[in-house]
């Protein structure tokens, strides 16, 4: 299938999923312009990866709990676009970690692939992946952070520009908000539609500070991110409130201080580190245990 047509199908599903979720979210229904997703097949080694995690869907599903996200949870796998070099960086661990903290489960499922954003998701749901969401008894689901730095990047010049640190200019941190608010819920649809019995943990975007690259920055609250983060997660929460299938789970306590983001926890104010990763494996399985109780 040529790209073009990759383009187009995509943004014709995007358009019916969000004509079809409903009114039960609590967000504003305006009309907003979505991702086409341009480079859901980003480059080679992603579409190499992604193969992959569609054979593993098929070959292992179905999961007892499959892990969806971006590189937040492909660390899980300790690999990074599924290279492992990851381990010199914040992987170190993390794979045994995991096998730890969800030891009592038959079969677990990471599909997380770094730098993923909403639209790439929800692409990836239409492969084999989508398949495995069908027979999994929950789904744990963490994305949007790269949504966020890709929308600020298109519109405010990238890392170099000094307006990059903010503060964000009100109307675009709107525009930022609200889009990516509906974007997370329809993933959040397209995954209780793909389930024969939703059981959903949504975990909120986690803090991060103004810069990961070339210095991190630890700051928290900060000018470039910490509104948008905290009003996106606010909706999501709002909007899931009285959702039987789904349990949103806010896991930033652990990452936080009086004085900005634990260095402990993240290595670049991006990316957890083992430490990091550990509370968050933690708090993901707490709301698993929360929802699998829930008639």
């Amino acid at each position: 299938m040529r790209p073009s047509k990759i383009m187009i199908g995509l943004a014709i599903f995007v358009l019916v999923a969000w004509l079809s979720s409903g009114t039960g979210n609590s967000v504003s229904s305006e009309v907003r312009a979505f991702p086409t997703c341009e480079d859901c097949k980003r480059d080679v080694r992603w579409e190499n990866f992604q193969k992959k995690l569609q054979m593993e869907a098929g070959n292992n599903s179905p999961y007892d709990i499959m892990f969806i996200g971006d590189s937040i949870t492909e660390s899980y796998r300790g690999t990074s676009l599924g290279r492992t070099e990851c381990l010199q960086l914040r992987c170190t661990g993390v794979p045994k970690m995991f096998a730890d903290t969800f030891r009592h489960a038959k079969s677990t499922g990471i599909h997380g692939i770094s730098g993923d954003q909403t639209a790439h998701v929800l692409w990836r749901l239409q492969t084999k992946e989508g398949l495995a969401v069908r027979t999994s008894k929950t789904v744990v689901l963490l994305i949007g952070t790269n949504d966020i730095s890709a929308r600020l990047n298109s519109f405010i010049g990238g890392w170099q520009d000094p307006k990059f640190f903010g503060p964000v200019e009100p109307t675009l941190r709107s525009n930022i908000t609200d889009t990516l608010t509906h974007q997370v819920i329809d993933v959040v649809n397209e995954i209780k539609r793909l389930m024969t019995s939703p059981k959903i943990v949504l975990l909120g975007i986690l803090p991060r500070g103004e810069s990961f690259r070339p210095t991190p920055r630890f700051s928290w609250p900060n000018k470039l991110y910490t509104d948008i983060i905290t009003h996106v997660n606010t909706a999501l929460e709002a909007s899931f409130k009285e959702d039987p299938f789904v349990l949103y789970t806010d896991c930033s306590k652990g990452f936080l201080s009086d004085s900005g983001i634990k260095e402990e926890t993240m290595y670049d104010a991006l990316h957890p580190t083992g430490v990091g990763a550990k509370y968050l494996m933690e708090c993901s399985k707490d709301g698993v245990d929360k929802i699998l109780a829930t008639p």
